[in-house]
């Protein structure tokens, strides 16, 4: 399996965000394509129950659970349970707080848009019981970290034209 750069840097807000859960929840909020998914699978790995807010049966998973009040269900099918683009599932913070009100030892990991959508409806409804946390692309920090202090200096100039976001790490410069 090819891996890719964004998988090799770790990210500064690890962490923070693996040790809030259990029992808050650990929300990552940020612009789209910064690694938010990558950040959770390098946490959690395989064994976690991912729903992702842009597959419509995930979606409906979650909203017929919560409909039928047997969100415990999708709390205890894994140690860990993943909500990915969690600002396109209708109900998210109503779900969450439920979640979160049941949970003993199941750690909940959510991922978002910067949106304001999501951030004021999990904000309102679960408040004191989340970690929210927002990812930015790249910090020359994090790079350094895999590459060095003299490699990022040589490559700024390119770095400061594509950006810092992943994808402009790895098709744009040399890493």
């Amino acid at each position: 399996m090819k891996k890719l750069i964004s998988d090799l840097i770790r990210r500064e807000i690890e962490e923070s965000v693996s040790n809030s859960t259990p029992p808050k929840a650990a929300v990552v909020l940020g612009p789209r394509q910064v690694g938010k998914s990558t950040l959770f699978k390098q946490i959690q790995g395989p064994e976690a129950s991912w729903f992702d807010g842009d597959f419509p049966s995930h979606v409906r998973v979650l909203e017929n659970a919560y409909k039928a009040g047997d969100l415990e269900t999708v709390l205890k099918s894994a140690p860990a349970l993943v909500i990915d683009e969690a600002q396109k599932i209708p109900n998210i913070g109503a779900i969450l707080n439920i979640l979160i009100d049941a949970n003993e030892s199941t750690k909940i990991y959510v991922t978002g848009s910067s949106s304001l959508k999501l951030a004021g409806g999990i904000k309102e409804s679960a408040l004191g019981r989340l970690v929210i946390d927002n990812l930015w692309p790249f910090s020359l920090k994090e790079l350094t970290s895999v590459k060095g202090r003299w490699d990022v200096d040589d490559s700024i100039e390119t770095r400061v034209i594509y950006g810092m976001y992943p994808e402009a790490i790895f098709f744009r410069c040399s890493f």
